[in-house]
């Protein structure tokens, strides 16, 4: 193979691909959807911070924050309540343990 020859089919390949997003994003807005496909074109990196600029990014991040803390909060919780819990404190350590255990193994 020569080198023109895939440097050929890269190109077909490219202007292919550059009709498929055109065409996805025809819409009745043509000027939003040229300026993403502009965007996708030249291939521009967002930035993390201008991403939290979105209310509705920043918004479920406060929500997965907040919900981290709490499920992070609940699972010391647990281990610190169990020696309130009926039964023998060594049989219900053992059964937590191995409850941990098989979770971290399926969970991994």
């Amino acid at each position: 193979m020569s080198q023109n020859f895939i440097i050929d089919r890269a190109v077909a390949r490219a202007s292919t691909i550059e009709v498929d997003i055109r065409k996805s994003f025809a819409s009745d807005s043509p000027d939003k959807d040229e300026v993403a496909v502009e965007a996708i074109l030249k291939n521009e990196q967002f930035s993390i911070l201008g991403q939290l600029k979105k209310p509705v990014v920043m918004i479920n991040l406060i929500i997965c924050c907040i919900v981290f803390v709490v499920s992070t909060f609940n699972y010391y919780m647990i281990n610190f309540y169990l020696k309130y819990v009926g039964g023998n404190i060594f049989v219900n350590v053992i059964l937590s343990t191995v409850s941990e255990n098989i979770a971290y193994n399926v969970g991994s």
